[in-house]
């Protein structure tokens, strides 16, 4: 929709050959479904009254997915459905389970996460395939390199708010889990009873 708005504008004002149509297509079809999908987190968040937390694990696992990447569900509805199930989840999970939390159980949350990371990143999706040996080993590093960022400020959150820290450490975990191959049997499971039950 808004990528073909995009095009239906850019051909009625500049020129653009089908090369540059086709980036143009793809980026609005990118920013139509994460607006989609960040739509029915905050939907599904407001009935669960949890918008802090669930956006919390949404930003600490995005900041990692740009460069670790993972699977995805077949289709922007799917998609978005998915992500509003998980996300306030994992938040409520946080908001349950924060009295029995402490700093090694969060320590112990980032240590596996950093170890899937570091073997498993950068993840290939099946529209991404990663070919180029360089741009791979540059996204190893920025998965890292991320994940270690994200790790430290849980620590040194924890210390003032304990459930702001677990909410991140939380996020980061799904987002580590989602690229190990447990992660894409699980993602791709949920996709396809999805798939039966919206049959689109």
């Amino acid at each position: 929709m808004i990528g073909e708005m995009v095009i239906n504008f850019l051909k009625n004002n500049t020129s653009i050959n089908k090369n540059q149509e086709q980036i143009i297509v793809f980026a609005g079809q990118l920013i139509e479904s994460t607006i989609i999908s960040i739509s029915f987190i905050i939907f599904i968040s407001l009935i669960l009254n949890n918008v802090r937390e669930t956006l919390l694990v949404l930003l600490a696992s995005a900041s990692v997915r740009l460069v670790s990447g993972g699977a995805h569900c077949g289709s922007a509805i799917r998609c978005a459905i998915f992500s509003a199930m998980i996300f306030p989840l994992i938040a409520t999970i946080s908001t349950f389970t924060v009295t029995y939390f402490n700093l090694w159980i969060l320590l112990f949350i980032l240590s596996i996460s950093l170890l899937l990371i570091i073997r498993y990143a950068p993840a290939e999706s099946a529209g991404k395939p990663l070919v180029n040996k360089d741009y791979i080993k540059k996204l190893y590093r920025l998965s890292i390199t991320i994940g270690l960022l994200v790790s430290l400020l849980a620590f040194f959150i924890y210390k003032f708010n304990n459930n702001v820290a677990i909410c991140i450490a939380l996020g980061f975990l799904w987002q580590a889990f989602s690229i190990s191959p447990l992660g894409y049997k699980f993602i791709t499971s949920m996709d396809k009873a999805l798939y039966i039950v919206l049959r689109r």
